[in-house]
């Protein structure tokens, strides 16, 4: 069974699980009634609800049971449940398993468990259950004889009636047996005796009714609680998704989530600790609340997640996965080492909230809050609102690393691709690398966001990997390209966009195959391979043929020198208007000044 399993009221067990379920409680418990203690604990109020305990209290155990085929069905999906009423206080429940079904025993002592506690509800006591047919002893079915006593002021009033029809009765015989004096003294006298009892019945019944209507308005306020409390813990939900959502960042997350602590849920003091990639240590990673003193030792610390002997609440509340309330942190001192205690008291806490940062696969860090100004207690409902904090931070921090690993992984393959380009041929080696380091300084330049700039780092990685269709021959040619030869190397530009095309870039890195094979377009329009013009030829592209003809001309080939940086800046400067787009020329001399 798995936690989220649990937590989730529409998920239905397996036979197989239920059945390891209790043999794992069975060795815990050796307890031969535990079954139907269990069957008892279901139909109470902390397992029921509120809710449900509210629309039985409207009804009696003789409707409940006759309405038990429907209940049943939301505990239950393995039998179909009938019922026959016997009498005022007597039904018979029938229990047939559905095809395919194998119970166990112990399931039978379940439903006996439930059967018992539904009169408690109502005020009765434990009914008495006859089993006379019984799966494991043979029979086709499960069938139970349910009995419970009646209540005094339900007993009394049967009397009352018996009485009643007794004294009509008797008094009309009398009228025409006995004088008519003592006919009008018995009269009288049972009259007063009738009304005598009659209030006494009326007394037990209010009574009654009374302790009826207590438990259905503690029900009902009950139920209102509950609702009110499921409702904000909902609102606080989808605000902090709604919240997180819009964060690409680790640190912007953590920042919002200390602003809903200290505004939404009112905590004077937040402090939130991250494992590291191997949850060997708790780190720092964002509080408000303290002093800048303590502040300043709480980046200091970091608590050591593997050491066995660690007994604080941090380390605790990680591994248990589960939240700690510390009302009084004197009370708990000898459990906690003398360094988690020193710590503790330096940060001036007395009672606080652990609650981890729960993900798919376990805790990612903790958060802590406690009222140092206002003194407000911190109570149960506090907890389950931090925790379902905790719950939607950890699933939005795996979210995060889970990008972060795939951009990671992609631009190792990127920078793989790029370096088995350059192995071909040893004196174009680095060129990829460097072209995309320029271009990525052009286009902070211009003030592009921080994805283009990305986008357009990447495609000078693999602007020339089109050259992987050319010969060697031709590629690594020592000495100048005939026209032929130039002709055939010029497709490469063509080849690098069908290639990247075939890759599949979406989203933010779908313009990458296009800038990539535009890097030779002209700004005059006489480049190629499509004869561009100006702002026909993407931006990014215009940036990479910069970037592409400075590392050119600054790198040595077979049939010359390398130009030295100030001569290759003033060819690009002359060839502004002309090859390249006069903005991008100004905006890589900018840069090129800055880094030199």
């Amino acid at each position: 069974m798995e936690m989220h399993q649990i937590e989730d009221d529409n998920h239905w067990f397996t036979q197989e699980q239920i059945d390891k379920f209790h043999e794992i409680l069975e060795k815990l418990i050796n307890d031969e009634s535990l079954p139907r203690k269990v069957g008892r604990y279901t139909v109470s109020p902390a397992v029921f609800g509120y809710f449900r305990n509210y629309i039985l209290g409207l009804l009696g155990p003789v409707k409940v049971y006759e309405k038990i085929s429907r209940l049943a069905s939301n505990f239950v999906k393995s039998s179909e449940y009938t019922c026959k009423i016997l009498g005022r206080n007597k039904v018979e429940i029938t229990v047939i398993p559905k095809p395919g079904v194998h119970e166990k025993f112990f399931q039978c002592q379940n439903r006996i468990g439930y059967f018992e506690a539904i009169p408690l509800i109502f005020g009765y006591r434990i009914p008495q259950i006859e089993h006379p047919e019984c799966l494991f002893k043979g029979d086709k079915c499960c069938r139970y004889i349910i009995q419970w006593q009646e209540k005094t002021s339900d007993r009394l009033k049967r009397i009352q009636k018996y009485i009643a029809a007794l004294m009509l009765s008797t008094n009309i015989a009398s009228y025409f047996l006995l004088p008519f004096g003592l006919w009008l003294f018995i009269f009288l006298s049972s009259t007063l005796g009738f009304f005598a009892l009659s209030s006494y019945v009326w007394h037990i019944e209010k009574m009654d009714l009374q302790t009826s209507l207590f438990n259905l308005e503690h029900s009902a306020d009950a139920l209102f609680i509950q609702l009110h409390a499921n409702f904000n813990q909902l609102l606080l939900s989808i605000e902090v998704i709604r919240a997180l959502s819009t964060k690409a960042q680790i640190p912007e997350m953590l920042n919002e989530v200390l602003f809903i602590l200290q505004k939404r849920l009112d905590f004077d003091r937040a402090l939130i600790l991250l494992a590291d990639e191997g949850k060997n240590r708790l780190n720092f990673a964002a509080a408000y609340g303290y002093t800048p003193e303590q502040e300043s030792l709480l980046k200091r610390l970091s608590f050591n997640l593997r050491r066995p002997e660690s007994r604080g609440v941090f380390v605790r509340s990680f591994w248990e996965k589960r939240p700690i309330l510390i009302n009084d942190l004197e009370s708990i001192k000898d459990e906690l080492s003398p360094r988690s205690l020193e710590f503790a008291r330096q940060v001036g806490a007395k009672s606080f909230i652990c609650c981890p940062i729960l993900g798919r696969e376990g805790a990612l860090g903790i958060i802590a809050v406690d009222n140092m100004s206002t003194k407000r207690p911190l109570v149960q409902r506090d907890v389950d609102l931090l925790s379902t904090v905790g719950r939607e931070l950890g699933i939005c921090i795996e979210n995060v690393n889970l990008i972060e690993r795939r951009h990671k992984q992609l631009m190792n393959l990127i920078q793989v691709l790029a370096s088995s380009l350059d192995a071909r041929d040893p004196l174009t080696h680095g060129h990829s690398q460097r072209v995309a380091e320029y271009a990525y300084g052009i286009a902070k330049e211009l003030g592009l966001s921080d994805e283009d700039c990305e986008m357009i780092k990447i495609a000078a990685l693999l602007h020339d990997y089109g050259k992987i269709a050319i010969p060697d021959a031709v590629l690594r040619k020592n000495g100048r390209l005939s026209h032929v030869e130039f002709e055939y190397i010029k497709k490469h530009a063509q080849k690098t966009r069908e290639i990247l095309d075939m890759v599949g870039f979406d989203g933010a890195y779908a313009e990458i195959p296009k800038i990539a094979g535009s890097h030779h377009e002209r700004f005059d329009g006489s480049g190629y391979p499509d004869g561009l013009r100006g702002d026909q030829i993407p931006l990014g592209g215009r940036i990479l043929a910069v970037a592409d003809v400075f590392d050119a001309l600054t790198s040595p080939r077979p049939y010359r020198e390398a130009y030295t940086p100030e001569e290759a800046l003033k060819i690009i400067t002359t060839a502004a208007g002309t090859q390249f787009d006069p903005e991008v020329v100004k905006a890589f001399i900018r840069y090129y000044q800055k880094t030199v």
